[in-house]
């Protein structure tokens, strides 16, 4: 990256850490919170009514934007974050929980998707690979270490949790409110269920039909996320048994392919390979060992840890190939895309508990992880009809 894209890069870099530092510290206690709360049959509709939160909420974003700039917009939001997250870890009345945990989901997702407008509006083609590539390396190192230290934290309390996140999100925070700003304003336009509708409607032919099919690969990816970070901590602690701890120490485990692989595999993207078979050769590692997941309940724990390691292998390599490949057909004024790209996630959270009620009412978690391996092996078809860029 040129010395002035460094110097715009730096703070979104910096803001995106502990935005996922934060993340990283309630995502994958969110599910056992909500059964702590209600019960484990509630949890797939909480996450439910947070996605459909946050579907609508994205659907608005623009028209905030609009009016507000993208600066004042980002900065509002992440303030209201900061305050869900203090109220998370202050208050106990049950209904006002479920509201502010439906808020901080929601709150996520956005922010996460306006540093990537951000992002997006200071990469050029050529470097996009190493960009995006550098860019979720940054993120996922906080990823890294925040499972770990919300597992040691939830032993005590969830409370705990969330006030920690707080914290976390305070650098953040300043570097959006005082940083941020020296970036120049962008608008992106008004979206719609009639647009997005009708953007995949004319994406599924013609030269834009590779969109379509990196999109499909996308609502897949974070399926398998929304799958593993809701259902797996519960087979983990509520099944097996595992203590929060231990399930700390692995969660950091798996994720560390996030840290080591993107950055690598996003340069190669740029300068000798294409992502298409890196893309293929990583659904079929997810799928393998989703299946793993799903027969490995006596296993040891060496044997959790390195099923895990080797799913977060090819779930890192289809994401960051996944982003290097949509995010050199767009730039930012394809906000419709990116905004697509992005409600992949809370849309995944939609389908994920109705998967699972569908799977439990006839089998167990475990039986949920073997259809997820399933329909990993189905997303293969778009994969190997994917036109690669080399």
């Amino acid at each position: 990256m040129v010395t002035a894209q460094s110097q715009r890069f730096a703070p979104l870099a910096t803001a995106s850490f502990f935005l996922s530092l934060h993340l990283g510290l309630i995502a994958y206690v969110g599910s056992s919170f909500i059964a702590q709360i209600f019960s484990v049959s509630y949890v797939g509709i909480v996450y439910a009514c947070a996605a459909a939160c946050t579907l609508v909420t994205v659907f608005l974003l623009p028209r905030a934007i609009r009016r507000y700039g993208i600066h004042a917009t980002t900065g509002a939001l992440s303030i209201l974050l900061f305050f869900v997250l203090v109220g998370l870890a202050e208050f106990s009345t049950r209904p006002l929980l479920l509201s502010l945990f439906i808020a901080s989901y929601a709150l996520g997702v956005i922010m996460k998707l306006l540093l990537d407008l951000y992002v997006e509006h200071i990469s050029d083609d050529s470097h996009t690979g190493r960009i995006r590539g550098l860019y979720l390396t940054i993120g996922n190192a906080a990823w890294l270490c925040a499972p770990f230290i919300a597992g040691v934290l939830v032993e005590r309390s969830f409370a705990q949790v969330y006030a920690i996140a707080a914290v976390v999100l305070v650098p953040a925070l300043l570097i959006i409110l005082y940083r941020l700003s020296r970036l120049h304003e962008f608008t992106i336009r008004d979206t719609s269920l009639g647009d997005t509708f009708a953007t995949l409607w004319h994406a599924r032919r013609g030269t834009h039909v590779h969109v379509t099919r990196a999109l499909t690969l996308d609502f897949v990816l974070n399926l398998f996320y929304a799958v593993m970070v809701i259902y797996l901590p519960l087979l983990l602690h509520d099944e097996i048994g595992m203590t929060w701890t231990t399930i700390g120490l692995l969660f950091t485990i798996m994720l560390t392919p996030f840290v080591i692989l993107q950055y690598p595999l996003g340069r190669l993207a740029d300068t000798r390979l294409g992502e298409k078979e890196v893309m293929i050769g990583a659904l079929v590692l997810m799928a393998a060992t989703s299946f793993a997941v799903s027969f490995a309940r006596e296993a040891p724990i060496f044997v959790w840890a390195l099923i895990l390691f080797v799913s977060r292998v090819g779930a890192a390599s289809l994401e960051v190939m996944k982003e290097s490949y949509l995010f050199k057909h767009i730039d930012e004024h394809d906000a419709l895309i990116v905004s697509i790209s992005r409600n992949a996630m809370p849309f995944s959270y939609l389908v994920a508990p109705l998967l699972a009620t569908i799977v439990l009412s006839f089998g167990s978690i475990s039986t949920l992880f073997a259809v997820l391996g399933i329909m990993l092996l189905c997303a293969l078809i778009p994969a190997t009809h994917l036109r690669d860029t080399r």
